[in-house]
């Protein structure tokens, strides 16, 4: 019988949903402002989870939001965990990072940053992120890449980057970044308003990564492309499940070796399904202990669920498990069906690009 870890081995936490930015494809959408802030977890409560987490002997920690720079303590915070020898890394825009706060960040232990950059130059990356935006998001990377704290790229793939980021991984190269992660829309917070100007079909996006997956760089193995979890089992790619061990996992590790909190103490097992109808407990009432052990929220990610669609035929549903239950839901309203972000075993344009 499966068996899932006794406490999870990476916790996320939005530590804000409050930002300096109002991107198109912001899951958080209104979010996104400070009426909030008076209920977000104080600095002594941050503090208190991260002791648990430390007793838990979690592996790695990541601040997101939001931006989780705008909070005031957040390097009080990140000093903080660092010392408790948990693996800490941190997701953001970058606009708040200049020489001091990189070589700060470096000295404190963090082990790695996340920056979005969604196009090779100004009109691609402003698009999404607002008016003078991309240079100053470029100047952060050098300030970390000069500090030496490792980066990282996430990039949305939307309708007016999709042909270049073949030319996209070689600015980042030539930059001294050696990765980037792919994201793929989906309809949640700004982004339902905005599907017509952001919206890349299956198809293109077969092709755009049959094409990235054939750029000297990835041949060579001097760059990495980072996929949404289910996608290196439908290319072929060696993917996070083995099937090797006995603990019950999925590829995107929800609820089975990951959770999220949100910035009110609130824990998840997804953090992209982050609303009230997937919370599994809060923090402030109970220990994330008992809420990882005894909440019956995780169910749908800890189960091998009965999918609907063309998952249930599909030869490798017992490595794939199915893709991402937050894409299924929020594109069809149902978290058992398959996810329409997955193209095997649909009819796709083949003619490369």
């Amino acid at each position: 019988m499966n068996k899932f870890f006794s406490s999870p081995l990476y916790v996320c936490w939005d530590a804000t949903y409050r930002c300096n930015l109002k991107c198109l494809h912001c899951c958080f959408g209104s979010r996104n402002n400070n009426d909030s802030i008076n209920e977000e977890l104080t600095t002594s409560e941050a503090k208190r989870l991260f002791d648990e987490l430390s007793d838990l002997k979690v592996i790695s920690f990541q601040f997101a939001g939001g931006e989780p720079m705008i909070r005031k303590d957040f390097f009080e915070l990140a000093e903080y965990i660092c010392r408790k020898n948990i693996i800490t890394t941190v997701a953001t825009n970058g606009l708040y990072i200049d020489e001091y706060a990189a070589r700060r960040m470096k000295n404190i232990g963090i082990r790695g940053v996340q920056v979005s950059v969604d196009g090779f130059n100004e009109e691609q990356h402003e698009f999404i992120r607002g008016k003078n935006t991309f240079l100053k998001t470029i100047e952060a990377i050098n300030h970390l890449i000069n500090a030496r704290v490792p980066v990282s790229i996430a990039t949305l793939v939307y309708r007016k980057n999709v042909d270049d980021l073949y030319t996209l991984i070689d600015f980042l190269n030539g930059i001294g970044v050696p990765n980037m992660r792919l994201q793929f829309l989906l309809p949640q917070g700004n982004a339902v308003d905005n599907l017509d100007e952001l919206f890349v079909d299956l198809n293109e996006i077969k092709k755009i990564i049959d094409k990235l997956y054939n750029h000297p760089l990835i041949k060579q193995k001097k760059f990495n492309l980072i996929l949404p979890c289910f996608i290196p089992s439908i290319i072929g790619q060696k993917s996070f499940n083995t099937g090797k061990s006995s603990f019950l996992t999925n590829n995107c590790g929800a609820g089975t070796c990951n959770v999220n909190i949100n910035p009110f103490g609130d824990v998840t097992a997804c953090g992209i399904l982050t609303d009230e109808n997937w919370i599994c407990g809060s923090i402030r009432k109970d220990s994330l202990k008992d809420i990882w052990n005894k909440s019956e929220g995780f169910s749908i990610w800890r189960q091998v669920t009965q999918l609907k669609g063309k998952c249930n035929s599909c030869d490798i549903l017992d490595e794939c498990r199915g893709g991402c239950r937050a894409s299924a839901y929020l594109t069809t309203g149902e978290i058992d069906a398959s996810d329409p972000l997955c193209w095997k075993g649909v009819e796709t344009d083949e003619a490369t690009c």
